[in-house]
């Protein structure tokens, strides 16, 4: 995708504005990002059910604006499943077979393999009606691997499922990019299912790619604020600091050591993860005073505050604080990321240069 608009009729708003994105063969690509951000409109772009203002698609070296959604060689996944009620699960699976006037006996044989594939041999003659939501998303998924196309688009496919049967589905979407070995493109707004699932993940916000890289890069090397904030749960943390030659201050208060740049001074904004800071026993450590605490099953979330700004500590949930008016904490200096007040970017990591 170069260079990429997306403007609709009478509307002054860019949906999405200089789009630009690589995607290899095999990858299973995520983008994510709240409700609005182009998501879904970027998918139904490379779909060809959106039509393209500005910019150009490829596909395997060939440009696609002006191709239509039938010539695409693409398969797509949609939320609501889009299964025909009157048809049975053969039936609603050969669909796109029979509307390109396969032969019956290929149509019998594809069919019967990919029901295989995704444990619907016993239900191909139900109707959607008789089936659970896990079986018609399965469905959904049969309709789309039967054509052998080299591309899925799936468009936030697992949020109608409940918290189980997403965690299952999630694995088997997995389990059957691995087999295949297409080239997926896959929409939500479940930072979960995009750490879980992605190859590479695309971080949306506004019509704008955030970020691009691995699940790894996205969490441990966040580009901005936004990418820090929407990606981990719970938040992470951002203090407003002050930055020194050596430490971090919040109130001439040190909170961390940090060997920083000469160029990196004055008042920053330093996010910590709840999970990177560590309780200790350490009578002159970070004084956090408790507000409030969530049980969490293996995991207890501490709300509360130091120095009058707002932290939440992630801690295990045998370390007993339910009487306790305040923890006495440590941030780790490596697991501290630095943002820029104004445009809330990075401050890259060649800027610290010793902890």
């Amino acid at each position: 995708m170069k260079n990429i608009s997306k403007q609709y009729d009478n509307s002054q708003e860019m949906i999405l504005e200089n789009f630009n994105l690589d995607i290899f063969d095999k990858e299973f690509i995520v983008l994510v990002g709240p409700s609005g951000c182009g998501k879904s409109t970027t998918l139904r772009m490379i779909a060809g059910l959106e039509s393209i203002t500005a910019g150009e698609l490829s596909i395997n070296g060939q440009v696609m604006n002006d191709v239509s959604a039938k010539n695409r060689g693409i398969a797509m996944v949609f939320q609501n499943y889009a299964l025909f009620p009157h048809l049975n699960v053969f039936d609603n699976i050969a669909f796109g077979l029979k509307i390109r006037k396969e032969n019956k006996k290929v149509i019998k044989e594809r069919v019967e393999e990919t029901a295989q594939k995704l444990g619907l041999t016993a239900y191909l003659k139900r109707k959607p009606k008789d089936l659970s939501g896990g079986q018609r998303q399965r469905v959904a998924l049969g309709r789309a691997i039967v054509r052998n196309t080299n591309i899925f688009l799936m468009d936030e496919p697992l949020s109608n499922l409940d918290a189980k049967l997403r965690i299952q589905m999630r694995e088997e979407i997995i389990n059957l990019h691995n087999q295949l070995g297409t080239t997926t493109v896959y929409v939500t707004h479940d930072q979960t299912e995009a750490m879980t699932m992605a190859s590479r993940i695309v971080v949306l916000k506004d019509g704008e790619i955030q970020q691009v890289g691995t699940p790894d890069e996205i969490y441990m090397y966040p580009a901005n604020m936004f990418v820090a904030s929407f990606i981990g749960s719970p938040t992470i943390n951002f203090l407003t600091v002050n930055a020194s030659r050596h430490e971090l201050k919040i109130d001439n208060q040190k909170i961390a050591d940090l060997l920083l740049a000469e160029e990196v001074s004055g008042e920053l904004i330093a996010g910590i993860r709840p999970e990177d800071i560590e309780v200790t026993d350490d009578p002159t450590a970070i004084k956090l005073t408790i507000h409030r605490v969530e049980m969490m099953g293996a995991d207890k979330f501490v709300y509360g505050e130091i120095y009058g700004q707002k932290l939440t500590v992630r801690v295990h949930n045998e370390l007993n604080i339910q009487e306790q008016q305040h923890l006495m904490i440590k941030l780790s200096p490596h697991k501290v990321h630095l943002f820029d007040k104004k445009t809330g970017k990075s401050i890259i990591k060649d800027m610290v240069v010793g902890y």
